[in-house]
Order: structure tokens, then C-alpha cells, then sequence
């Protein structure tokens, strides 16, 4: 059986790339922290990651730009769980998500903490 998916997932990213995001959206990649989460493995298969608010809110260690996406508005074959399983409450998306699915709804600052 298919497993329920939460109404939104969420994504953060730094202040940095918030025009690019808002003018080309979001795609798949592999991004630093990603590389050094899983450091030592060699080929990294490039995704999106995102994270149900109501589960936890992922921390960056950064004040970072956060992201909602409805998932009615993806193609929900192309969303998994975090590879790494004690990530509870994240995801990974396969594919694009063109900036008319996602809505910025938290400025970050960019500042760590």
C-alpha cells in the first residue's frame, strides 16, 4: 500500500538563490551538503529535498528561505523517502517543480545560528 502523503511539503534553501527559484524553480541536484552528508559514496543520485512541517522542521543551521509545495501539484511517483531512513519526515522528489507550484512563504536572512 501507497503511504499517505502530508497536503504540503516544504523546502529550504539559502536567501541566495531565491530569484532563481522564483523565476526557474526547483530541480534535482546535488547540492554540498547533500555531498557531505553522504560523504564517501561515489555516485549521488541528484533530487530535491523536501520536509513535512508537521513532522519536523528541517534544520540548516541557517536562517533560509522556505518553500511550500502541494503535492496534489507533483507527480507523487516521483516522491520518495530520504534515502538516509532516520531522516523522519523528509523526502526527495525526482523531477523538476516549476516555480508556479512552489510559494515562498518565509524570507531567511541567510545568517547562521
Amino acid at each position: 500500500m501507497r503511504e499517505v502523503l502530508p497536503k504540503y511539503l516544504y523546502h529550504k534553501s539559502s536567501p541566495h538563490n531565491r530569484n532563481s527559484i522564483l523565476r526557474n524553480g526547483l530541480y534535482p541536484q546535488t547540492g554540498p551538503s547533500y555531498i557531505c552528508h553522504w560523504e564517501g559514496k561515489k555516485i549521488l543520485k541528484p533530487l530535491i529535498f523536501l520536509y513535512d512541517r508537521n513532522v519536523l522542521e528541517y534544520d540548516t543551521t541557517y536562517d533560509d528561505d522556505i518553500y511550500k509545495i502541494e503535492i496534489s501539484k507533483l507527480d507523487k511517483r516521483k516522491i520518495s523517502r530520504d534515502p538516509d531512513k532516520s531522516m523522519q519526515g523528509c523526502y526527495c522528489y525526482s523531477s523538476n517543480i516549476c516555480p508556479d507550484r512552489i510559494e515562498l512563504i518565509y524570507n531567511g536572512s541567510g545568517a547562521s545560528y
